[in-house]
């Protein structure tokens, strides 16, 4: 038993000694069972004596060894009663217990069941609730559900149901406003709406008026169709102009008049005035650069004609074909200069202002009827089929007959060629010199040809109706006259 000896780390300790290892080992555990002998007497428990006992407080308590083995027992001749070994108490520090030690620990809370859309419906529906505040209780729904404590069913429910009490008495009280205001003012409901429309359809229809627009493109077509190089029936060009605004109803802004049986009626009116208004103003043209100060040479005439009547005249090259007919035309005026001076009549005094070749209203007396223009003085009405371009057609309805339309034909040769030499002769004078010398200045000095009306300018120089005017300037073609030029000779090759 003294010779038992213990070893903590390297060095051997006695059992009792106040050095010794509160957990020591026997050395033969440490040597091996060699060293152990059945005969030695069992060591002392190190525990018996409670003295022999030493912790240091500098580290945490080490669990109790295990109990010795039971061989160890069973080979020991003095067995001894075996004494509870002290456990020293748990030292509980607080970082371990944590703020929620003693909390009882719940379980997290169930989502909540969204509350359904129809249930949100059939209060708007049953409390007469507007739209916008029904979207709001849909709205206060879906944020009830969400976050991360939803409201409960039951809860949710009951506020949307209390909201939808507070609409219910706002919608109330705009519908009861609404009511009284109707009472008071009256207002319009569908029938009467609907009964406003159609009495205003009807009065539009009875005051319908063209547009500014529409009227400019009227009497661009009117014009066009009028000075066409092919014609030689001017009083007919309106019923022309007509067919073609109803092929081309979407390019002239016709689409609204198009169709209606009384509007279309009114566009057949206004074509015929705006047809006869070009004519006139033709007509007035065609005297007016014929005698001095504006007169013009056949090349001019045709440019300043083009420009005003065909469209898109001022940038298009003049047909010969126009240029030949108003030589033709000239001369008739030349010919028969009373004729020149009839304007043809319109059949309804109430012509649009707009229907003037300019933007000026027309004049107004005091009672209010339409004052006749210093371009035109009224002699009484004018016999069907005397005016100017009713001769014009008559004159050309003839010679049409055994001519035939193309002016530029072998049949009308020798007629245009005598023609454009005796306007060139008059209008295309020589120098200055050479016209004093053969007697072609007098001719040059004619006064001004009354347009208005009355033709007392030719009648003081003797002319008699009927007579050819070439007579007074000489229509030998013997006097030489100044040249043409390119335009000239290229309406000369279309005689030969």
């Amino acid at each position: 038993m003294n010779n038992e000896q213990f070893f903590y780390g390297n060095a051997p300790i006695t059992p009792g000694s106040p050095a010794a290892h509160p957990f020591p080992f026997p050395s033969s555990r440490m040597l091996g069972p060699s060293s152990w002998s059945s005969t030695s007497s069992p060591s002392p428990s190190p525990y018996t004596n409670s003295s022999s006992l030493h912790f240091s407080m500098a580290r945490p308590p080490q669990p109790p060894p295990p109990p010795p083995p039971l061989h160890e027992e069973e080979n020991s001749p003095d067995p001894q009663p075996h004494e509870e070994t002290p456990v020293p108490p748990m030292q509980i520090e607080p970082r371990m217990l944590g703020s929620t030690a003693s909390a009882p620990t719940t379980p997290p809370p169930s989502v909540a069941v969204v509350v359904p859309a129809i249930f949100i419906d059939n209060i708007g529906k049953r409390l007469r609730l507007e739209k916008e505040q029904v979207d709001n209780l849909h709205l206060m729904a879906k944020l009830g559900a969400s976050g991360d404590v939803p409201l409960s069913r039951a809860d949710l429910s009951t506020r949307i149901l209390g909201m939808a009490a507070t609409y219910q008495e706002a919608a109330s009280g705009r519908r009861r406003e609404h009511q009284v205001w109707q009472e008071k003012e009256g207002a319009l409901t569908a029938g009467d709406v609907l009964g406003v429309m159609s009495d205003l359809k009807v009065r539009l229809r009875d005051n319908f008026t063209f547009g500014k627009g529409q009227r400019v493109n009227i009497r661009a077509v009117c014009a066009d169709e009028m000075y066409k190089a092919t014609r030689t029936n001017f009083k007919d060009s309106h019923v022309d102009a007509l067919q073609r605004l109803h092929k081309e109803k979407e390019k002239h802004e016709l689409t609204n008049i198009i169709g209606h049986a009384d509007r279309e009626k009114a566009l057949a009116t206004l074509v015929r005035r705006t047809s006869s208004s070009v004519r006139n103003n033709y007509r007035e043209d065609l005297v007016k650069f014929s005698y001095a100060p504006d007169e013009l040479t056949l090349t001019a005439l045709s440019a300043r004609l083009s420009q005003r009547f065909m469209m898109g005249g001022l940038g298009r090259d003049v047909p010969a074909m126009i240029t030949i007919r108003n030589a033709v035309l000239r001369r008739f005026v030349l010919e028969n200069p009373e004729a020149a001076c009839v304007p043809e009549v319109e059949s309804d005094e109430s012509v649009e202002d707009t229907e003037r070749d300019d933007d000026r209203p027309a004049k107004r007396t005091a009672d209010g009827t339409r004052k006749a223009g210093s371009s035109r003085k009224r002699g009484g009405r004018i016999p069907n089929g005397q005016d100017f371009w009713s001769l014009v057609d008559a004159w050309f309805a003839r010679e049409t007959k055994s001519r035939g339309r193309d002016l530029t034909s072998v049949k009308w040769k020798d007629y245009v060629a005598e023609t454009i030499a005796m306007d060139n002769k008059r209008f295309d004078p020589p120098p200055a010199d050479e016209a004093h010398e053969h007697g072609y200045v007098t001719a040059m000095q004619h006064p001004h040809f009354d347009v208005a009306g009355t033709s007392t300018g030719i009648a003081n120089r003797g002319w008699s109706e009927g007579a050819p005017v070439w007579q007074e300037y000489g229509s030998s073609g013997t006097q030489s006259r100044g040249q043409q030029g390119d335009s000239d000779a290229a309406l000369m090759s279309l005689l030969e």
